[in-house]
């Protein structure tokens, strides 16, 4: 298929394992590639930039300030953007399907639903449809510590495609990656963010997500309730042994964030990971403060 007018987004650290996969994925259908890296300390920008990526490196502060400065950048050159990480794909079917609403062209944004891949497995549970795809211009992220949205300007609708979510190489890997989310799960929670955009779609998900958060903190043999809901509700049970292991592991992540928050609560006092070491910035990079 010819190349769309579109500028693929990515905000990148250490992600040398996915991302040559990631750009040659995205070769024959987006027009540019604009990646925000936090100084890497892998070779990761070289890859990048060896691949016809343009990359900026920037000092990371949290997910939704490093979003919403790339969603906003100058370098953008395309009328379209997409959101993406590293370790997404997308399929042919996909593809095609976003290149004919984008020609349509009848709407501002568009949500696309999420496959998760643990272990090597497609779990095949149910998932949200996320919004990924708008027109450059239209879009603003809420200025969360992680787990941030985008807010689009304008008409949205579903989209049948997916969006093929890889995960971590390995189990290893995905502890670290639970060990930091659930530690600014915890500190976000603690500070008590408030989202403050007025679209009344976001707020109702919001609203209602934050609600189910509070209900879930008083429940009685939450944990038990919280595992049954995966396996049965989402489907997690439909993938077997890998779909228990994974539920399981849900659970634990929860509970490991729940003991963060209260031992934040506890000190009256939250707290961040610990700093990675940056990279040295990279010539061919655009750098930025």
């Amino acid at each position: 298929m010819s190349k769309l007018p579109i500028t693929v987004l990515m905000i990148t650290k250490n992600e040398s394992y996915h991302i040559a996969d990631s750009i040659k994925n995205l070769s024959d259908f987006a027009s540019e590639i604009l990646i925000v890296d936090s100084y890497s300390t892998d070779n990761t920008v070289d890859l990048a930039l060896s691949l016809g990526a343009k990359v900026i490196q920037r000092k990371f502060i949290n997910f939704g300030e490093q979003w919403g400065f790339t969603v906003n950048s100058e370098e953008i050159s395309y009328p379209w953007s997409m959101k993406l990480d590293p370790d997404e794909r997308l399929s042919v079917n996909t593809k095609n399907e976003i290149k004919r609403v984008i020609e349509e062209d009848l709407y501002d944004g568009f949500y696309l639903r999420w496959r998760l891949w643990f272990m090597g497995k497609d779990l095949r549970i149910k998932s949200k449809p996320l919004l990924r795809l708008w027109k450059t211009g239209k879009c603003n992220f809420s200025n969360k510590i992680v787990n941030e949205q985008p807010v689009v300007n304008g008409k949205c609708r579903n989209l049948n495609g997916f969006i093929d979510h890889l995960d971590c190489s390995n189990l290893h890997q995905w502890y670290s990656k639970q060990n930091l989310y659930s530690t600014l799960e915890a500190k976000s929670m603690f500070l008590n963010n408030k989202n403050d955009f007025k679209n009344h779609d976001y707020r109702f998900s919001f609203s209602k997500r934050n609600l189910l958060l509070k209900i879930y903190k008083f429940m009685p043999f939450k944990n038990f309730f919280l595992f049954l809901y995966l396996l049965f509700i989402v489907g997690a049970i439909k993938s077997g042994k890998i779909g228990i292991i994974w539920a399981s592991l849900r659970v634990e992540v929860y509970k490991m964030r729940n003991y963060k928050y209260i031992e934040m609560k506890f000190n009256n006092q939250p707290y961040s990971p610990p700093n990675e070491p940056l990279g040295k910035p990279n010539n061919n990079a655009i750098q930025t403060k």
